[in-house]
């Protein structure tokens, strides 16, 4: 009975636009998730039969309705590998300091353990970068968010005492820098794998550390249009009201906020141009 109701629901072009999904999800999950893609996108089709009754024909057609499933799909999975890694790190440090974790008693765990280490050296190498390079107290907010609040942002910002709206705006530029960061280390990685270690950063290879915004995350769009339009225009070396002007003209954006984009993009692109310099040094230093 259970497959009746599945093919009654799972016409041939929504099963079509459920594959489509794959591509979305790849691109926000990323490079080093890839392993993952597959397993969220089957995620997406088991969240979306379960709930196909909410869909509405009226509020949109079936393609939006399952890129929103697959975006909240894709976001939940890197809510939970970054929580995950919060509460891990600490028992990982623990047992490598007692000279336990490579005499795991638990030989059957031993494999999954060693799979996720990689991932979890991964986040701490960003983690420590973006420590030194945002502001403390909203860093510290933001990891209170995740590890003790499960991402609920009322009960946060209460908790915290503070707006929620404030609360999820300094929580969005930290996850900015971080995924401008995880970026920007993998390319240092490569730079020095190619023998460029010495060489100039180019423009291209700081862009490349901006990610490409979700289709449905319309707010972060500035993240690939502002620094494109802002090194079409000339870049920070350009006096600030005719680039504001000029940024501002390529991409819609008011005066205003042009202005208050153009500041945040400068300080992702100087981070990004030291990491892809310096790597994990920068934290060194810093």
């Amino acid at each position: 009975m259970s497959q009746s109701i599945t093919t009654d629901q799972w016409t041939s072009d929504r099963i079509s636009a459920w594959e489509k999904t794959r591509d979305s999800i790849a691109r926000t999950l990323g490079y080093h998730h890839r392993d993952s893609i597959d397993d969220v996108h089957q995620e997406v089709f088991l969240a979306a039969t379960k709930s196909m009754h909410s869909f509405d024909p009226t509020l949109g057609n079936f393609n939006q309705w399952i890129s929103g499933v697959a975006n909240k799909q894709a976001a939940n999975f890197l809510k939970k590998t970054y929580r995950n890694y919060l509460l891990a790190e600490e028992a990982i440090s623990v047992a490598q300091a007692s000279n336990s974790y490579m005499h795991t008693t638990e030989a059957d765990h031993a494999d999954e353990v060693i799979a996720q280490l990689d991932t979890l050296v991964r986040v701490s190498r960003v983690l420590k970068i973006v420590e030194g390079t945002f502001d403390e107290r909203l860093y510290l907010r933001s990891i209170a968010l995740i590890r003790d609040f499960d991402g609920d942002y009322a009960v946060a910002a209460r908790r915290l005492g503070v707006e929620v709206a404030a609360l999820r705006e300094s929580h969005r530029q930290m996850m900015e820098l971080a995924q401008v960061i995880d970026r920007a280390l993998e390319g240092h990685y490569l730079r020095a794998k190619a023998g460029l270690a010495g060489e100039a950063v180019t423009v291209r290879e700081i862009l490349g550390c901006f990610p490409d915004p979700d289709a449905g995350e319309i707010d972060r769009t500035w993240m690939r249009a502002v620094p494109l339009a802002v090194m079409s225009a000339g870049a920070f070396a350009v006096e600030r009201a005719e680039l504001v002007a000029k940024v501002s003209q390529l991409t819609g954006y008011s005066l205003v906020s042009a202005r208050h984009i153009i500041a945040r993009c400068e300080r992702l692109c100087v981070v990004a141009r030291a990491v892809l310099e310096s790597g994990e040094a920068l934290h060194a230093d810093g």
